[in-house]
């Protein structure tokens, strides 16, 4: 129905009965536009048409009036000049036109306005699922990512399962991402190398992966769930965090599946994802992609449960005395993300903030 609209309402001359000539270069525009149709657009209003139009002007700066400089170039105008105008009147009417081809893209809703995707890893519970809350209230469309209780169920831990989440989150939001989290994580698993896996491959290869998605967002910006425990060891030329840097995978997993310490896995993955975030500041910030961790604390999830659960970690964690009184909540966290994310944050590059309730404070006082 969409098609036949447009190249009847593009053939006509204002509005009147198509000519063969306008018909031609109606069908010569739709030939060459890169977008395909959407067959349930409803192109019954001009003015929702034209409202349409304008929203995708604003998210885009896309100037309508390209036609204007490409009709004189058309094969088909070229070779009859007769056709030139019979066609010129329908294109004083081609905003209409123009606002159905834009649309085509399911970036907009039926009531035109421009819809925003947000991916979020770990997203069924904890933090995640608090960022994808918030995510949701700041009016994104949240692609999750987790095991379960998710739109794209992928398992982090193995490069196929990364590369399945990927591809999936591209084909949901049509290649236009506009916000990425990545907040999926380990703390307590083995063989150890499970904890390197998610926390560190599985966050920098979905931001790789998805540059190119990110890039074609609209005020795109990413955040890194990192940790507070991050520069609590010296782990700047340890071996297991040069591999990790080195994206050498097999490597990693000899080296800390040797050791057999779930604390070296998670402490060295997360002080490697906050190097490997500010070293892509240049190449992010070049595609006006902003690029940021943030650091919590010991904060209420399951994944802190999972420690305290565990003998051999209980009181590592239970003993912490933090400086504000309280441990974290997920929306303590959330609403940091959601800043950061936020027009509020469009300075922000390339940083590490940490939210911990003054613990790192406390502990490395000299430092920051």
């Amino acid at each position: 129905m969409a098609a036949g609209f447009v190249l009847w309402f593009a053939a006509s001359d204002f509005g009147g009965a198509p000519t063969v000539q306008a018909l031609r270069v109606a069908e010569e525009i739709a030939l060459n536009h890169e977008k395909p149709l959407r067959p349930d657009l409803d192109t019954s209003s001009f003015a929702g048409l034209r409202a349409r139009s304008e929203a995708r002007k604003s998210r885009s700066g896309t100037n309508p009036d390209w036609y204007s400089g490409w009709l004189p170039t058309c094969p088909r105008v070229r070779s009859n000049p007769a056709a030139h105008g019979a066609a010129e009147g329908a294109f004083n009417l081609a905003d209409a036109f123009v606002s159905v081809l834009a649309l085509s893209s399911p970036q907009f809703s039926d009531e035109g306005k421009s819809m925003r995707y947000a991916a979020v890893t770990g997203s069924a519970s904890g933090i995640g699922a608090a960022v994808r809350a918030r995510l949701e209230k700041d009016g994104f469309e949240v692609i999750g990512v987790d095991l379960r209780d998710a739109e794209v169920i992928a398992d982090l831990s193995s490069p196929q399962g990364r590369q399945e989440a990927i591809g999936r989150i591209v084909e949901r939001c049509d290649g236009r991402l506009d916000r990425l989290v990545t907040s999926a994580g380990l703390s307590n698993a083995r063989p150890a190398s499970l904890i390197a896996a998610v926390n560190y491959f599985g966050s920098v290869e979905l931001m790789d992966g998805l540059f190119d998605a990110l890039h074609e967002g609209m005020d795109p910006a990413v955040v890194a769930i990192v940790s507070n425990s991050a520069q609590m060891a010296p782990f700047e030329e340890h071996p297991f965090v040069l591999a990790l840097l080195a994206h050498d995978e097999p490597e990693a997993v000899r080296i800390i599946d040797e050791l057999d310490s779930p604390v070296v896995a998670y402490l060295g993955s997360k002080h490697a994802l906050g190097r490997a975030i500010r070293r892509r500041v240049r190449k992010w910030g070049d595609a006006r992609i902003r690029l940021n961790g943030v650091c919590p604390g010991p904060v209420r999830t399951p994944l802190l449960q999972a420690t305290l659960d565990d003998p051999s970690t209980h009181d590592s964690v239970a003993n912490i005395d933090i400086p504000i009184g309280r441990w974290g909540e997920p929306d303590d966290v959330a609403s940091l993300v959601g800043f950061m994310l936020g027009p509020e944050g469009a300075w922000i590059h390339g940083s590490i903030f940490y939210i911990d309730g003054g613990n790192d404070a406390e502990i490395r006082p000299d430092k920051y």
